[in-house]
Formats: structure tokens, sequence, C-alpha cells
């Protein structure tokens, strides 16, 4: 565990993107143990207490339950673990929604590579040419395309540009309201 409050703190503030050079900023050790153990404390902290943060995206919980109810096969595919993601799902009281969760320890594969994607359609026993893949990073994007998917929608949310994302999907909205389902 690491005991230096100063990290712990700086680690912990939202939005910093640049730890490590902070870090040293302040004389803090950066080694790869240190850094470790400090991401680890940070975790712990952070799934003790993650209801707090946990929230939809714009439109996003509307948006879920419209597809579930048209009969959309769902699922998640995250370079997050399994099981945190099943958390959030189950914190966003969403969890009965999705037929298939795949993380980062679900497959060897990075999700830009399409392996993943390509695991949750033979789990959904989904077609690969009528699936459509909803993301919010170009590697999504990249995930649907070297999966052979349908395609993709890319939602702005905040992570990265509309502007950014139209460089790697023709289909990129603002927020979800914008995707009409028949």
């Amino acid at each position: 565990m690491v005991k230096n409050m100063k990290a712990k703190k700086l680690v912990g503030k939202k939005g910093n993107v640049t730890i490590k050079l902070s870090l040293k900023k302040y004389d803090i050790i950066t080694d790869f143990k240190t850094m470790s153990d400090l991401f680890d404390d940070v975790h712990h902290e952070f799934m003790s207490q993650m209801e707090k943060y946990v929230d939809f995206i714009e439109y996003s919980e509307e948006f879920i339950k419209n597809l579930k109810s048209k009969g959309a096969k769902l699922a998640v595919v995250t370079s997050d673990s399994y099981s945190h993601t099943l958390e959030i799902l189950k914190i966003l009281k969403i969890d009965d929604c999705f037929e298939c969760v795949i993380g980062k320890d679900s497959c060897e594969y990075e999700k830009k590579t399409g392996k993943p994607a390509l695991l949750a359609i033979e789990k959904l026993q989904a077609n690969p040419e009528s699936t459509i893949v909803i993301g919010d990073a170009p590697m999504d994007a990249m995930m649907a395309e070297n999966a052979k998917l349908k395609g993709s929608i890319l939602v702005s949310t905040g992570q990265v540009d509309l502007e950014d994302l139209q460089k790697f999907s023709k289909y990129t909205v603002k927020n979800l309201s914008e995707v009409k389902i028949k």
C-alpha cells in the first residue's frame, strides 16, 4: 500500500492525465512498483465508493432499454475488466439488459483487433454482417472494422471530440438521442 497521501490526492484528481509527470514534479518516486501500488490503492478506493461516481451518459439509459424492448441482442465489449463492468451494470440496474459482457480479461486480444467483438457475437449467436458497434472512441470503430461488422456509430460523450470521431466513422452523433431505432 502506498502511504504517500500527497501522491494519492494527485492521482485521485479528476482529469489528471499526466500523473507520472505530476508526481515527479513533487519529488514523488515514480518507479513501476510505486506506480502500480498507487494505482491499486486508487482503484481499491474507487471500487469501494463506485456508486458515487457511476452514472448514465446522457440518453443512454433510455436508448439501451429501447433497444432491449425491441428485441435487440446487446453485449458490452470493454477495455475494463469483466468484474468491474458487471459491477457498474448492476449499480446502474441494467445488468439484465445485456446477454454478454466481454472485458479485457475475457479475451487475450485487444479490443481494437475485433476479436473481442467476435467472441461476443459468437456468445450471442448473432450475425457479424448485421451487427453494429456503438461506442465513444476510435478504438470502437477499429474493432467493428477489424471484426468485419456492419459498421459503427460513434457518440461524442466528451472523451473524444465529434470532429475527431468523424475521422473513424461516417456515422457519428453528439448524443444517443440522434440515433433512431426502428
